[in-house]
């Protein structure tokens, strides 16, 4: 189970890669935030932050995208269009 320093280390990885870049495309496993894509989309990301298990992007637009590490969270670094193959399910909703 990951605890703080994982997620701060995970956070720092996430910030090299995406902190200064402008958002192309955006995907949420759930369709209720779906439409937040089309606010992100063209906006600049500023920073990543922590807080406990959940990581915080911050978007030039004020927007921040709040994701939560659970049990087993992953983040993965991909080329546009390459989505990795996993047997992952979002729980919660339905």
């Amino acid at each position: 189970m990951p605890e703080g320093p994982e997620i701060r280390r995970a956070a720092d990885s996430v910030e090299s890669a995406i902190k200064s870049k402008t958002v192309e495309d955006i995907y949420f496993a759930f369709p209720h935030l779906e439409d937040y894509g089309d606010l992100l989309k063209g906006s600049l990301v500023t920073r990543v932050d922590t807080k406990g298990k959940a990581m915080l992007i911050r978007f030039d637009n004020g927007y921040t995208i709040y994701s939560h590490y659970q049990l087993y969270g992953k983040w993965y670094f991909r080329n546009t269009y390459y989505y990795p193959k996993t047997n992952r399910q979002p729980v919660g909703h339905t």
